[in-house]
C-alpha cells in the first residue's frame, strides 16, 4: 500500500489495522538513512518515480518490526525477571580471600 500511496495509504487504514503497525512512521521516517539512501543509489538508472515510497514502505516495515520486536522482548524480559528463581551462590574475590554472598538471576530462567 504505502509503495503505492505512501503515506497517504495510513490514513485510509481502520483503527485495528493501524494497531498492527509501528507508531508515528510519517514522525520518523528520514529517506537521508544511509540504508534508505543506498536502495536508489544501488537501482542505478532504474529508479523508479515511486522511489521515495518504496523507501517509505521499507522503513515503515522496518520500524513496525523492530518496534513489535522492542515491545514483546521487553515484556518478556519483566515476566522473566518477575518470575526467576532468586538463586544464592558464592563468590570468592581472588585478592585477600573474602567470601561474600550474593544473590543473582539466572540467565536463562525455566517458564513457569
Amino acid at each position: 500500500m504505502i509503495n503505492t500511496y505512501g503515506m497517504e495509504a495510513l490514513r485510509k487504514l481502520s483503527p485495528e489495522a493501524l494497531a498492527m503497525i509501528g507508531p508515528d512512521l510519517e514522525k520518523y521516517f528520514d529517506p537521508t538513512v544511509k540504508a534508505y539512501a543506498e536502495m536508489a543509489e544501488h537501482m542505478g538508472a532504474h529508479v523508479p518515480e515511486n522511489m521515495l515510497n518504496i523507501q517509505t514502505a521499507q522503513a515503515s516495515k522496518d520500524a513496525t518490526m523492530a518496534y513489535f520486536s522492542l515491545k514483546t522482548s521487553h515484556r518478556e524480559i519483566c515476566s522473566s525477571i518477575l518470575m526467576a528463581p532468586i538463586i544464592p551462590i558464592t563468590i570468592r574475590a581472588s585478592s585477600g580471600g573474602s567470601t561474600k554472598r550474593i544473590r543473582v538471576l539466572p540467565l536463562n530462567p525455566s517458564p513457569r
